[in-house]
């Protein structure tokens, strides 16, 4: 339904063949979608929030309260993209919360950078900025990187982090935490 499997995961899921689902047969789509998050299928949560037109009334008071119970138990990616979709649907930024969690964890870093680049769809806020900030200073370097992007986002900077060749060239040093704390203050500063 999403495209092949590899472009999905390299340049994101093509969600018109589950909005042609939907006009379809919205039930039996809904019903899938939650096995699917049953299974801890982070894409399932995603595609809760790219239903056109989007879920009403009844239907997404249903959505919501399915998103709600499996936060409660889902791992770090079904959480960053459950916590995601909720912000989408619902307007409110208490949804930053488990996505930091994600973050700040202890996790694999392929989880923490979604996280980081999750929190981009948010509007900037100081627990967000301060996870981010402290991220700035991880151990895996991609964790850096998105995480420094994301500040940089909210900064209203456009260009590419890799443009800035005095934080780039602080951020990609392994094993040097004064190199990355130097980073957090010059983002802080922004």
């Amino acid at each position: 339904m999403f495209g092949e499997p590899y472009m999905v995961w390299h340049d994101g899921p093509d969600f018109s063949g589950l909005r042609d689902e939907w006009k379809r047969d919205p039930e039996a789509l809904l019903d899938l979608l939650f096995e699917g998050m049953a299974e801890d299928d982070a894409l399932a949560a995603e595609s809760l929030s790219e239903l056109e037109p989007a879920p009403t009334g009844e239907v997404a008071a249903r959505v919501i309260a399915k998103l709600k119970e499996h936060l409660q138990t889902s791992g770090p990616s079904a959480t960053t993209q459950i916590a995601r979709t909720l912000f989408r649907l619902t307007g409110s930024t208490e949804w930053v919360e488990p996505i930091v969690q994600v973050l700040d964890s202890s996790v694999h870093w392929s989880n923490r950078i979604d996280a980081a680049i999750a929190l981009r769809d948010f509007p900037p806020g100081d627990v967000g900025r301060a996870a981010l900030l402290r991220n700035v200073q991880a151990d895996d370097y991609l964790v850096r990187y998105h995480s420094a992007t994301t500040l940089l986002r909210w900064a209203g900077v456009t260009a590419q982090l890799e443009d800035d060749d005095a934080l780039f060239s602080l951020i990609v040093k392994d094993e040097d935490p004064a190199a990355w704390a130097k980073v957090a203050s010059a983002l802080a500063a922004r």
